[in-house]
């Protein structure tokens, strides 16, 4: 960002610039990632989550929450998966805006 603010360019243009400098070094990393492991970057990130609330969920059971809490957290456990899939990207995006 500090070289666009030296080009004396308008303030959008300093903000986006380097912004999408990094938001696309981001895709083109998850692009390799999918080229060499086979998995496309989504399922990855879907995999990822429904592991992590699985662990949120086992250590729910050893807190002492009740068992009807725990089934209902189980059964949304997909449909939060789905919420958030789709969420992440827009979160990165604005992330990525922010940041750089």
């Amino acid at each position: 960002m500090s070289e666009t603010l030296k080009m004396r360019l308008s303030t959008e243009k300093t903000v986006l610039y380097p912004g999408l400098a990094v938001f696309y070094f981001c895709l083109g990393i998850l692009s390799l990632y999918d080229l060499f492991s086979g998995i496309p970057p989504w399922v990855a990130v879907s995999n990822y989550l429904h592991h992590n609330l699985e662990m949120a969920v086992a250590v729910c059971r050893e807190t002492g929450i009740s068992q009807k809490e725990i089934n209902v957290l189980t059964r949304s456990l997909d449909n939060i998966v789905h919420m958030l899939v789709r969420v992440t990207p827009v979160w990165v995006l604005v992330t990525t805006i922010f940041i750089a």
